[in-house]
This record gives C-alpha cells, sequence and structure tokens, in this order.
C-alpha cells in the first residue's frame, strides 16, 4: 500500500517519491537485463535509458498496481532494442557472481547459475516465473507473447533444466564409479 502511495506522488511530480521508486526497483531491472543477457558494459547506458522512459512517462500509468509489469515491459524493450536480435550469450563466472550479489534478496531454491544451459527466450521465462513471482498473463505482456507461449516455453525450460540436471547427475556418478588403478611396485 505505501509503495502504491509513493508511485502516486512520483506520478504527480514529487522527485523524493521517485527517487523511492527508483532505489526500490532498481535491483530489479538490473537483474532482469541481465537475464536477457545485455552485456555488462551497455547494463548502465540500458538502465539509464529505461529510468529516463519511466521518468518521462510515469503519467500515463493508469494504476499504480500495475507499475511492475509496466516498469518491466520498458525493460524489456529497452534491452531487446540494445541486443537487436535473439542470440545465445555466454554467461561467465564474473557475470554470475555479479547476479548473485543483485540477487542476495531474492529468495529461492534455484541459483540463477542453472539458467545459463537456456536460451535467452527461455531464460527470460523461467526468471520472470520464479525470481520475480509473475503470472502468465503478466510475462505474456511483459514480453507480448500469448499466455499459451509462455507456459508452453515455461514446460520446455523446465525440461530443458531436468534434462541438464540428469546429465550432470550421471556424470558426477560415473566420476564416482569409475576405479581408481593403484600402482604396486614389484621388487
Amino acid at each position: 500500500m505505501q509503495l502504491n502511495l509513493t508511485i502516486i506522488r512520483a506520478q504527480a511530480g514529487c522527485e523524493t517519491a521517485f527517487k523511492q521508486v527508483y532505489e526500490t526497483f532498481s535491483a530489479t531491472t538490473l537483474s532482469y537485463l541481465s537475464q536477457l543477457g545485455v552485456q555488462r558494459q551497455d547494463l548502465d547506458d540500458v538502465q539509464q535509458h529505461i529510468w529516463l522512459s519511466v521518468y518521462k512517462q510515469l503519467h500515463t500509468l493508469s494504476s499504480p498496481y500495475a507499475f511492475k509489469r509496466w516498469l518491466l515491459r520498458i525493460a524489456h524493450h529497452s534491452a531487446y532494442k540494445k541486443l537487436k536480435e535473439p542470440k545465445e550469450v555466454e554467461i561467465t563466472e564474473e557475470l554470475m557472481a555479479s547476479l548473485t550479489l543483485i540477487d542476495e534478496h531474492l529468495d529461492s531454491e534455484y541459483s540463477l547459475d542453472m539458467l545459463e544451459v537456456l536460451p535467452r527466450h527461455f531464460r527470460e521465462v523461467i526468471y520472470l516465473f520464479y525470481w520475480l513471482d509473475l503470472s502468465c498473463a503478466e510475462i505474456g505482456m511483459i514480453c507480448n507473447l500469448p499466455t499459451n507461449t509462455v507456459k508452453s516455453r515455461l514446460f520446455h525450460a523446465r525440461n530443458k533444466l531436468a534434462d541438464s540436471a540428469h546429465i550432470k547427475h550421471l556424470k558426477q556418478e560415473r566420476s564416482h564409479d569409475e576405479p581408481t588403478q593403484s600402482v604396486t611396485a614389484t621388487n
């Protein structure tokens, strides 16, 4: 309720309220941009573009309850504008370390490094669904996709993650099952 009042005050032009909104949601947009594969060197530029758009368009927001979805839609469009085309993005250990710092506030039994095996379009819906707790309908609005496409991507992403976890588990089992050869000296 307090956040909604702050958003309304920001819509009315209160710069202190806008700063509070920014402080509340900037880590969320930064983390989302990282999940979409925006390169580290471009994060600040895209983040600035997002918040400039929010500042200029905040008066068009019809309901403060829809702010998070509206913000993520702007972030989605800004990120894809920067990326131009979907492509596979290498997730480095350095990037994962920065995401871990950004996402310390997220409470989940899953870790973000699980997502590195997924293509961007799967990673995005998994992230929005599990880490940001958005519904399929909200994700569809953000990504400009039909709800059934979101559900399909979630289904396929879960299967890819399950296959990946299963393969990793099998590899670990094999490494433990292989007998170690001991060398004995003969005189």
